[in-house]
Order: structure tokens, then C-alpha cells, then sequence
């Protein structure tokens, strides 16, 4: 049985848009934390792997939906969730789209053109990544959900979005 590639990057979309609601609860001093082998603080996380969303949505034809490029000043928790959001919808629209789209690439790419498929992958995997980072970041402050980490695994995601039914009594 194939899995859509769609429940793919709705997972990750989903998991982003969880962990964004976690970390609008934090501090400033818990945002601007940072730890050992991550990207940086929270914040500029967050920011980081939203905005790479957008470029690799870019390079598959798919510019963001609201119009918002992320930049590097934080824009809030309510701009950084719609982002989060369009960012999910239109990578499942990407991923679902059944044309053949080859990315020409550019002057500092290490390739002539590549699938977007090789983007769309980046994009859930990269995303996953930092996501992890920043679930480190708050274990070693304290803060957020004990068991954050699996309430952004795709069981939770099964279960949230319908795709896992309970047994029959």
C-alpha cells in the first residue's frame, strides 16, 4: 500500500503548528534560549525552518499563500502560525500535485535541476529536525509538555487527524 505523500507533509505541518502553540506560551528568556548542537535560540528556529518552508516552496512553484516572507525580525506567534499554516497547506497541494516538476538550479546549487520532490523532502525532514532542536531546548529548560516529543509524533498526528479509529468494544 502506498502512503500519499500528502500525509507526509500534513504530519509536519501539523506537528509545526503544535509546537508554535507551545512556544507563544514561553518567555522571552525561554525564546531567546539557546542549546549545545542546535540552531540557535527558539525563536530564530522557529524562524528559520518556516522560512526555508517558503523558499523551498518557492522553487517548486509555489510562492507563500498569505504574501508574508519571514524575515529575519520575529514576527509574533499569530503571523508565525498563519505562515506555519499556509506553509502546510500549500506543500500538501505541492505534494499531492501529480505533474513531473524538475527545479532548474542556480548559481550556488550543486546541481543542473533536480525533482521537486528532493524539495518537498527537505522540507518535511529539515523542518522535523529543528522541530527536535527546539523540543531539546525546552526539556532542558523546563518548559512545555513533559512528553512534547511524542505528542508531535505521527501516532498523535494519526489520532488528531482522524486517520487512527479506536477498537470496537
Amino acid at each position: 500500500m502506498a502512503v500519499p505523500a500528502a500525509a507526509f507533509v500534513q504530519q509536519s505541518a501539523w506537528a509545526n503548528e503544535q509546537l508554535i502553540e507551545v512556544c507563544a506560551q514561553l518567555s522571552d528568556e525561554q525564546l531567546d534560549a539557546t542549546g549545545d548542537g542546535t540552531y540557535g535560540s527558539i525563536r530564530q528556529t522557529l524562524l528559520h525552518f518556516l522560512s526555508a518552508e517558503q523558499y523551498y516552496l518557492r522553487r517548486v512553484g509555489y510562492p507563500p499563500a498569505s504574501g508574508t516572507e519571514l524575515t529575519a525580525e520575529f514576527p509574533g506567534f499569530e503571523l508565525l502560525a498563519r505562515v506555519a499554516s499556509d506553509n502546510g497547506s500549500a506543500l500538501a497541494t505541492a505534494a499531492a500535485d501529480p505533474t513531473d516538476v524538475v527545479v532548474e538550479g542556480t548559481e550556488g546549487d550543486g546541481f543542473a535541476d533536480a525533482d521537486a520532490t528532493v524539495f518537498l523532502v527537505q522540507a518535511v525532514n529539515h523542518s522535523t529536525e529543528h522541530r527536535t532542536q527546539i523540543i531539546t531546548m525546552l526539556t532542558a529548560l523546563g518548559a512545555g509538555p513533559a512528553d512534547l516529543d511524542a505528542q508531535l509524533d505521527g501516532w498523535s498526528w494519526g489520532d488528531a487527524s482522524g486517520a487512527m479509529r479506536p477498537k470496537a468494544d
